[in-house]
Order: structure tokens, then sequence, then C-alpha cells
């Protein structure tokens, strides 16, 4: 995985970090990783002045190009049905 940088954060951008990582943590939306592939995480200004998180994906994508596509929920489905029919044709 290609090298990620570090951004310096000025103090309003700390305290949006701040704010961003406790409410993630009360939502359960957001928890700490002991990964060792990190993504780059740094803010953009909108228009109304309010600070925007932004998370850099692409070295992680990278990582996970190669890998099988998630199967449809609907294929599953249909498995497991499958499975579950002839399971209890063979009783």
């Amino acid at each position: 995985m290609s090298k990620t940088s570090i951004y310096q954060l000025t103090p309003p951008e700390l305290q949006a970090l701040k704010e961003y990582l406790e409410d993630g943590e009360k939502r359960v939306t957001l928890q700490q990783s002991k990964a060792l592939n990190v993504c780059s995480f740094f803010f953009i200004n909108k228009k109304d002045g309010k600070l925007h998180p932004m998370v850099n994906y692409h070295p992680l994508n990278e990582i996970a190009k190669n890998v099988a596509p998630i199967p449809l929920i609907s294929e599953l489905v249909d498995k497991l049905l499958g499975a579950w029919f002839f399971t209890k044709l063979d009783i």
C-alpha cells in the first residue's frame, strides 16, 4: 500500500475532528481500528463555512481491487432456500 500523508490540522479542524469522532462513537458508526491499512482524513470548507470531513479511500481500494465481488443477497437466499428444500426431501 502506498504511503499516506499526515495533514496539519488547524484548531477549528481539530475541534471538528473531535466532534466528528465523538458523534460517530455515540451513533456506533465509528469504532477504533487496529488495522495496518490507513486512509487519509482531512476537511474541506463548505460554502456555508462549515467543515466537511473527507476520507481518501483510494489506497484501500487499490488493495481490494482483485477481491471477488460480493454476491447478491437474492442469489444467496435462493441458494439457502434450495439447500433447505433438498435437506427436507432427503429426510
